[in-house]
């Protein structure tokens, strides 16, 4: 027949208890607004500074039972005086049955139930006793059914956690080969909990050295959190259920080091640390749906192991093999072991599981180690990411702290190689997850071969040097399939840009950038966006010496964007143009995206290219179809690369009004012609300006040019000169668009 347990503790009146929460759960039991719960008596536990109410309670039962819960149940709520440590709540009964979420104490009875989740101090400020009384009922009427662990909840832990934690290596029992020596690298924090990092021994890093076990045992239905063990032969015990036979297992492996030439010293100082691997069942017959992973450190050397198994004698420091030892009973019970929770380090899987994302192994490589470069760059790493080749040949100097990853122990280092060092103190791989390159890409020297290799390597290539030449050297260079990205802040940090190809690379990064242009001119909301600061201020005595006043939160910022829409960007077909300006005021951040038009390219006889695109062709065949029957004009507005012979057009500043459109002629006009042009090299800080002229031809006329056409060809050419630039003239016909360059007929060489 079943008793109670006596608490402990003085039996004392309600007004004696010293815990509020304590004298309003005796008020409340003696109330009659739980008509299933009554007070049985209050206590005082002056050894724990504790107050303990007893009460009765009646449990709604299933008509088939699975748990051993019994209609009436006495329970123990006990509350700190100081109210520092949340409620335990004890079923007396001396023969409680072991069930899923019970906590786990020093003593096995009476037991502890499992009730909170959440942190104390955090539901003290929402505290009730109701709601205790009402999950105390709810607990043991569930556990009676069976259904106090609903399918959707996480597995229960087989064995209790510990204080101590040991910090795997990836994949450990994925690429395990047999036993490693290890070294714990020790950390203790100021709350007594302890932390080993385990690694590859290494005879310069001080550390205490381990020779792992690793053992996987069969699965193991969750739901009884087990006593951490005290020593090994309670270990062994534990084991057993999951077929592992520990002590036969050690005395193997221990006669198998008297192979590889231990030294004495190695025999009375190295340990041994079992790596166990247990697989967790919901219900019996299913799938392992977790594992618990713990690791025992066996305190003994590996000497006093043998000795204790019985198979060695101590033979001067030595292990002396007996030919016959004797049969013992509690075989390790004078070796004490220690429980450490397990954690992975923080690999690439880790990071990216974390993040809710899936792993990506696509291989970046990333030109300039800036501020939006090395943000990027550690962004993408904490989220598992790619692997990253970045290449730069500046160096970090003291006013590059403000807005870098990297901190003042690297000054003067170079950037590239210093985030590679810092990058791989991020992530622990197998694979170096980031490789430096110091080198100007565009003139590599020693270092071409090198670079060469990661950019033809590369699945993506990222322009982050915030140099126009570099971003137009990669839309050509290498020839390769890998997709380009530009990315850069605006002068005064308040936007960020990203110009990202498609997939095919039909329209590439040298067109995006002028593209990008087109927009900043033809949208009146990003009018600001390339405008300077003119307080610039300046970091030495050089006259280039000058940097823009950008807050770190703007970068933090913008950058965080940066890399979260990279991976999603490059898993799409599309390419596309995206600015995020980010207000001043509210930090309120609004994105702009504009699609990409594919581009033509046209090349002609005089060795240069014309670059066009379906949004020119399209305007000027609406101007022109809006005039007929007369002719029309305008200006063509782009931007030319001279030194790769290539002129862009983009976008056209229609007819002024002063011009004369005629049916079987068109001279343009120049009424603010000058000033709108003004204006566009404001808004892009001179990238575009004026390329040419172009007009149209009336309909039944074929795009031929007439002598006046001829005429006009001959006096743009010699105006573009001055500058060093070809002359440029389109017509606009039925027949489409056909090119005039320097007088000679363009548009039938098209790639």
């Amino acid at each position: 027949m079943s008793s109670y347990i006596d608490i402990g503790g003085l039996v004392v009146s309600i007004a004696n208890l010293q815990s509020n929460k304590a004298k309003d759960l005796a008020l409340l039991l003696q109330s009659d607004l739980f008509d299933y719960a009554v007070l049985v008596e209050c206590r005082i536990d002056n050894s724990n500074n504790a107050d303990i109410v007893i009460f009765d309670i009646e449990v709604e039962l299933a008509q088939k039972k699975v748990a051993d819960i019994r209609p009436i149940e006495r329970i123990a709520c006990v509350f700190s005086h100081a109210d520092d440590c949340i409620p335990i709540v004890y079923a007396l009964r001396d023969d409680f049955p072991i069930v899923p979420h019970l906590n786990l104490m020093q003593n096995e009875f009476p037991r502890s139930l499992c009730l909170f989740e959440e942190n104390y101090d955090d539901m003290k400020i929402s505290w009730s006793n109701n709601e205790l009384i009402v999950r105390i009922a709810n607990w043991l009427s569930k556990t009676s059914m069976g259904k106090l662990h609903s399918p959707d909840q996480p597995l229960e832990l087989l064995l209790a956690n510990s204080t101590y934690t040991l910090i795997l290596p990836e994949n450990y029992f994925e690429g395990y080969s047999g036993s490693s020596l290890y070294q714990f690298i020790e950390r203790s924090s100021p709350s007594g909990r302890k932390t080993f990092i385990a690694q590859q021994y290494n005879p310069k890093t001080i550390g205490k050295c381990y020779i792992d076990i690793p053992l996987i045992g069969k699965p193991i239905v969750h739901g009884v959190i087990r006593k951490l063990p005290d020593n090994l032969f309670e270990l062994s015990q534990i084991l057993k259920e999951a077929d592992i036979g520990l002590i036969e297992t050690l005395k193997k492996r221990c006669q198998e080091l008297l192979g590889i030439g231990l030294t004495k010293e190695q025999y009375n100082s190295y340990k041994f640390a079992l790596i166990v691997c247990l697989p967790k069942l919901r219900a019996t017959g299913t799938e392992p749906e977790g594992y618990d992973i713990r690791a025992f450190i066996l305190n003994s050397s590996i000497l006093n192991l043998g000795i204790s198994l019985g198979i060695w004698g101590n033979l001067d420091g030595l292990p002396g093999i007996l030919l016959k030892g004797e049969e013992q009973d509690r075989v390790g019970e004078d070796i004490a072991v220690y429980t450490l929770n397990v954690h992975e380090t923080f690999s690439r899987r880790l990071a990216a599981r974390i993040s809710g994302y899936e792993l990506m192994d696509c291989k970046i490589v990333m030109i300039g180690a800036g501020a939006l470069g090395s943000h990027l760059l550690c962004n993408s790493l904490r989220t598992g990411f790619g692997q990253w080749t970045v290449v730069d040949n500046d160096d970090l100097f003291p006013h590059n702290i403000g807005r870098h990853v990297l901190n003042k122990e690297y000054i003067g280092c170079n950037k590239a190689i210093a985030l590679s060092e810092f990058g791989c103190t991020i992530l622990q791989s197998d694979i170096k997850v980031v490789e430096g390159i110091p080198a100007n890409i565009l003139r590599p020297g020693a270092y071409e071969n090198k670079l060469n290799d990661a950019l033809e390597k590369a699945d993506v290539i990222i322009d982050a040097s915030t140099s126009v030449a570099v971003e137009r050297y990669l839309a050509f260079y290498p020839s390769s399939d890998a997709r380009r990205v530009s990315v850069f802040f605006n002068p005064r940090g308040t936007d960020l840009v990203m110009l990202i190809e498609d997939k095919k690379r039909q329209t590439t990064l040298d067109f995006l950038e002028i593209q990008y242009y087109r927009n900043l001119i033809n949208l009146p909301e990003l009018e600001e966006h390339m405008k300077g600061e003119p307080d610039k201020i300046r970091y030495s005595t050089s006259c280039r010496d000058i940097s823009n006043r950008i807050p770190q939160e703007n970068i933090g910022m913008l950058s965080s964007i940066c890399s979260s829409f990279l991976r999603r960007a490059i898993n799409k077909e599309e390419g596309a143009i995206h600015i995020w300006h980010l207000d001043q005021d509210g930090y309120d951040v609004k994105h702009f995206k504009f699609d990409i038009f594919c581009n033509k390219v046209i090349n002609t006889e005089l060795g240069w290219t014309i670059v066009v695109d379906e949004y020119l062709e399209k305007k000027l065949k609406e101007i022109r179809k809006g005039k007929l029957p007369v002719e029309t004009g305008g200006i063509l507005i782009g931007s030319y690369d001279v030194s790769r012979k290539i002129v862009y057009i983009v976008d056209t500043i229609p007819s002024p009004p002063d011009s004369d459109e005629r049916p079987k002629s068109y001279i343009r006009g120049c009424n603010g012609l000058e000033d709108k042009v003004i204006k566009i090299k404001e808004l892009t800080q001179g990238k575009l300006d004026y390329v040419g002229e172009w007009h149209s031809h009336p309909e039944g006329c074929s795009g031929s040019p007439s002598d006046y056409d001829v005429a006009l060809l001959t006096w743009v050419t010699s105006y573009m000169l001055l500058d060093g630039h070809p002359g440029l003239m389109t017509i606009c016909s039925d027949e489409g668009l056909k090119f005039y360059m320097g007088g000679a007929i363009e548009g039938n060489k098209k790639e």
